[in-house]
């Protein structure tokens, strides 16, 4: 299955996603804001990121870029 990266500041949404993903055997990063996002990513290497794109600070699109 697949490395899923989960970017968001509502910690809510993260535990909704993971609730989804993780029975269908996927492996579920989360972070909560852009900069722990671009660590992550760069550490983990996703093949999928769920990237929230209105998030305080650096916002999803700021991360993209």
């Amino acid at each position: 299955m697949a490395k899923i990266l989960i970017v968001d500041d509502s910690a809510l949404s993260r535990r909704m996603l993971r609730r989804i993903l993780e029975p269908a055997a996927h492996e579920v990063i989360e972070a909560a804001d852009g900069a722990a996002a671009l660590e992550r990513y760069e550490h983990e290497q996703p093949q999928v990121v769920f990237l929230d794109m209105t998030m305080e600070g650096m916002s999803g699109l700021d991360v993209l870029i």
